[in-house]
């Protein structure tokens, strides 16, 4: 069973010099793990949490005595290390060999670093639930210390991207003929190629006829458009070839009796759902039909992604997730909403209002969003009517006259500043694209991001004050 924590010494940092010859950003650094270390010790529910999880990562029952090298304690610890330096798996075993302090806040004993596969499965095995709870907890307990003012809160919505190529019709049938030769190849290999047809694939012709379009596509060539579009109808032919010869694969594998066998239908049978949605749209489109968004996938392996427009002129569309964050002056994130499926922003303000109740116990008092938020002039009196005893102040203009209420300009001043949020979110915790895989594994990423932005920045207020 893993353990939770190991005593081993009475106090960490102690080798931590701060003396005159250190210099000032190295002492910082060390500060900051410090406080983080401080605060983790100080509220142990935290970790509790995480340990809830990771204690899943052991057998409940071993056939080994020994107890693992590494407490969950430690591996949680290295996932907030990896989020917060914004550091690979391999990347993160390194940060953490190579330097004393992140061994010191690891709580690292036995051993200088901990081993990037297990690192991978500490970040899989903590749940998007539990870094919610996380989330809330703390921001309870920054309550309670009275070092954040939930009452007042201001929101916003950003898209972080998905780990995926920009998509085209070509590029994804290529993704599909690949990935079905790839997983046939397997079984091949493992000698499953006796108990179905032998069916023959041709990938490098595929990638070629993929590769010819890409580079003519946007040719004003007559002759060039013609044979462009002669290859997307061969790729879009070739590509549902291929996807009816995997269903009969399937069907053979998982008539082989065999668990290793069984796996690789199972494998196989997961994409072809969206193989087959691939090939449609792409055959619809070539045939002039103009398909709607959301009857489109934009990719093979992240199939959930979604194509979001926010009226940026330097990006007409992006390719992710919306996710809606509610701040405090502070600049602590009280509430983070992630929307496999994005509604309107203009639906949003009631949702807002209703969650931070829910959470902590009543509504804000002051709310401030930007003008796209606005829900319309019938829609806000009804709110202001619903919320007349509770919220005293919605800072969400309709239009520019709006901003010359010297009320409403200073909300809008106020509301700017979760822009810098946002932005320190995408820069120093690569919220700007998710690396996880899946849905599940996008909210992960996203909990854990908007946790150590929380920890952080309670630690810099800490260290700014002047007893800090």
């Amino acid at each position: 069973m893993r353990q939770k924590t190991q005593d081993i010494l009475p106090g960490f940092f102690q080798n931590d010099s701060t003396d005159d010859k250190t210099l000032k950003n190295v002492q910082q650094y060390r500060d900051i793990y410090k406080a983080f270390d401080e605060y983790l010790t100080k509220f142990p529910e935290i970790e509790q949490l995480a340990h809830n999880d990771l204690k899943k990562l052991c057998k409940p029952k071993p056939d080994r005595s020994r107890t693992p090298d590494f407490t969950t304690q430690n591996l949680f610890r290295a996932v907030l290390v990896m989020t917060k330096e914004h550091l690979t798996w391999r990347g993160t075993t390194i940060a953490i060999a190579e330097s004393r302090t992140l061994q010191n806040f690891c709580r690292l004993f036995s051993k200088e670093s901990i081993n990037f596969n297990l690192i991978c499965q500490a970040a899989i095995h903590i749940s998007p639930e539990t870094w919610r709870n996380i989330n809330t907890l703390f921001a309870y307990h920054m309550i309670d210390e009275g070092k954040i003012t939930p009452e007042v809160i201001r929101a916003d919505g950003t898209v972080v991207e998905t780990n995926i190529h920009y998509p085209t019709d070509s590029s994804l049938c290529w993704d599909v003929y690949r990935t079905i030769d790839r997983i046939v190849e397997n079984a091949r290999k493992l000698g499953f190629g006796l108990y179905f047809p032998d069916f023959r694939f041709h990938p490098e012709k595929i990638k070629s006829l993929n590769f010819r379009i890409s580079k003519f596509v946007k040719s004003e060539c007559k002759k060039r458009k013609k044979m462009v579009r002669r290859y997307y109808r061969l790729i879009i032919d070739r590509t549902g070839e291929a996807v009816a010869k995997a269903k009969e694969i399937v069907v053979a594998l998982l008539r082989i009796g065999d668990e290793l066998a069984a796996a690789l239908a199972m494998q196989l049978n997961e994409f072809i759902p969206w193989m087959e949605k691939i090939v449609d749209v792409a055959s619809r489109r070539f045939d002039g039909e103009k398909v709607p968004n959301t009857e489109k996938v934009f990719s093979l392996f992240e199939p959930h992604t979604e194509l979001i427009k926010k009226g940026k002129l330097s990006k007409p569309f992006e390719l992710g997730h919306l996710v809606f964050l509610s701040s405090t002056r502070e600049r602590f994130i009280v509430d983070c909403m992630l929307f496999e499926i994005s509604p309107p922003e203009t639906t949003l303000l009631p949702v807002v209002i209703e969650r931070h109740e829910e959470l902590y116990g009543t509504k804000p008092k002051y709310v401030a969003m930007d003008k796209g938020c606005h829900p319309g002039n019938e829609a806000m009196e009804d709110l202001l009517d619903d919320y007349e005893d509770e919220v005293e102040f919605l800072g969400i203009p309709s239009r520019v006259n709006d901003f010359g209420d010297e009320e409403m300009k200073h909300a809008q001043r106020f509301r700017a500043g979760i822009e810098g949020t946002i932005s320190f979110l995408k820069r120093s915790f690569g919220l700007s694209r998710c690396v996880f895989k899946g849905f599940r594994g996008f909210c992960r990423f996203v909990g854990s991001g908007v946790f150590c932005h929380n920890l952080l920045t309670m630690v810099r207020a800490d260290l700014a004050s002047p007893g800090g």
